[in-house]
């Protein structure tokens, strides 16, 4: 009986020190509450150099969009996921990327990232790594050139699947 007795206590109490330890808020932890750093980088597309998130997918401008301000919502949001980060995260810019990373409120609250002032966006049906099947869409979305400039030396995909003042389907959903 006492063995038992001798085991049920030391496991009680290793189950109260690994609830305390998880806990956080000792001396010399992270705190849960430090937010992430989201580096942005250039790399080579379908559409030539362009900002790329963390996950490697090439970035897009909406030229429709002025003073860090973004007007693509609901139905256009859908299609052109905006890059965002968590609230309090810092954006840093990785080799290659020479203007300014910033971060802006969206009106529903989120954190978007924005290049040179313009808010930053994906494009659901790229795929895959440097696929750049969103340049030129509508004449309005372009990648996000590391100069700053909507999709500069690069030509309107014709692979988009849209015609010139089509809107984009909203059926796409991915989780940037």
């Amino acid at each position: 009986m006492r063995t038992v007795t001798r085991t049920l206590t030391l496991a009680v109490a290793l189950v109260l020190i690994a609830a305390c330890s998880s806990s956080g808020g000792g001396a010399g932890e992270s705190s849960s509450d430090e937010a992430a750093t989201v580096t942005v980088e250039v790399a080579e597309t379908d559409a030539g150099p362009s900002l790329v998130g963390p996950d490697g997918h090439t970035l897009y401008v909406f030229t429709q969009d002025t003073d860090g301000t973004s007007t693509c919502t609901d139905d256009c949001a859908a299609t052109w996921p905006p890059f965002t980060v968590e609230a309090g995260a810092a954006v840093e810019a990785g080799e290659g990327v020479t203007g300014e990373l910033a971060i802006v409120e969206r009106d529903d609250g989120d954190s978007q990232v924005t290049y040179e002032g313009m808010p930053l966006y994906f494009y659901a049906p790229d795929a895959e790594r440097g696929d750049a099947t969103g340049q030129g869409v509508g004449d309005v979305w372009f990648i996000a050139s590391p100069e700053g400039q909507a999709g500069a030396g690069a030509e309107p995909s014709d692979d988009a699947g849209m015609s010139e003042g089509a809107e984009p389907s909203p059926s796409y959903d991915y989780d940037y």
